[in-house]
């Protein structure tokens, strides 16, 4: 198993999603929480439902950025 990078926010989505699934909370009252909306939490729950803590992580995590420089190579 190797290690998962997650943002502060990321994190603590998921300590609330792990409270919406043992039925603490509603999702009404995880979405006020974070700061999302209603819909957007039922993703949220969605993804980490199928995909655990992996599901939170932002997609674009590691990737190279689109306004970035191609890699130029040299023939010497």
């Amino acid at each position: 198993m190797g290690h998962l990078t997650m943002s502060v926010k990321e994190r603590e989505r998921a300590k609330v999603l792990e409270r919406v699934s043992r039925g603490e909370m509603t999702l009404k009252e995880a979405a006020d929480m974070t700061g999302v909306s209603y819909w957007q939490m039922k993703r949220l729950r969605k993804r980490f439902e199928k995909d655990g803590d992996q599901g939170l992580v932002h997609r674009g995590r590691g990737k190279a950025g689109n306004r970035g420089y191609k890699e130029v190579s040299v023939i010497m």
